[in-house]
């Protein structure tokens, strides 16, 4: 299954904002 490219950059921006949560939260 293809997925749009918008849904690509929403996961990887998802994870980048969890690790600034965790990079704060330490």
């Amino acid at each position: 299954m293809t997925f749009p490219h918008s849904m690509s950059l929403l996961i990887i921006l998802e994870q980048i904002y969890r690790i600034e949560n965790i990079k704060k939260n330490t």
